[in-house]
């Protein structure tokens, strides 16, 4: 999914429906935020890093700008904004064989 197709699918959810703190907004589930040092800053520098159950769609806003992702219900996933870019990664999937 691109910024392109899941910025509508954010901005469609009912208003009650958008859990913000920070400057992340997730559709549902829980998240924990913490904040992490840079690396190479000195011990100067830190970003947010959050951890979501279950968000469907998260929206990041930082002085970069604004990222969007789709990780879809029952998905663990991690948002990391250092250096304001905001990339998301994804537990991978239980796999019964």
């Amino acid at each position: 999914m691109t910024d392109r197709e899941t910025s509508p699918a954010f901005a469609a959810l009912p208003k009650s429906a958008r859990k913000v703190f920070a400057a992340i907004g997730r559709a549902i589930g829980d998240g924990d935020c913490d904040v992490a040092a840079a690396n190479g800053t000195a011990g100067l520098g830190s970003y947010d890093v959050c951890e979501f159950t279950s968000p469907a769609v998260l929206n990041v806003k930082t002085g970069r700008g604004e990222f969007f992702f789709l990780p879809g219900v029952g998905r663990k996933a991690s948002v990391m904004t250092e250096g304001g870019i905001a990339r998301c990664v994804m537990a991978a999937p239980n796999l019964d064989y």
